[in-house]
C-alpha cells in the first residue's frame, strides 16, 4: 500500500481510454492514479535533493525527466481527475 492509498481510496487502476474505474479483459491501456503521484514525487523530490548540491544541474534534470517521464504522468493524472471530478455548472471549474 502505498502513502496516498489511505487519503484517496477512489484512487488506483483505471481503464485509461473510457477513464472508467472498470478494467475488463478487453482492457488495453491501464492508468493507474497512485502510480502518477508516486512517481511524481519521487522525481520531484529527487531534483529537490540535487538541488541543494548543484541548482543548474537539477533544473537541467528536472526538464529532463519532466519530458521524458513524470509530464506524461501528470497529464494522465490531470485527464482521469478531470473525468472522476465533475465541473461546477456556476464556475465550470472542477
Amino acid at each position: 500500500m502505498s502513502g496516498t492509498e489511505p487519503q484517496w481510496p477512489e484512487l488506483g487502476f483505471y481503464d485509461a481510454t473510457s477513464l472508467l474505474m472498470e478494467i475488463h479483459e478487453d482492457t488495453t491501456d491501464v492508468g493507474d492514479d497512485l502510480d502518477d503521484l508516486t512517481d511524481l514525487v519521487r522525481d520531484l523530490s529527487a531534483a529537490i535533493h540535487l538541488a541543494q548540491i548543484d541548482k543548474a544541474e537539477s533544473l537541467s534534470w528536472l526538464r529532463f525527466t519532466a519530458d521524458t517521464h513524470w509530464g506524461y504522468h501528470v497529464d494522465d493524472l490531470i485527464r482521469h481527475l478531470d473525468f472522476m471530478v465533475p465541473a461546477d455548472p456556476d464556475t465550470g471549474q472542477n
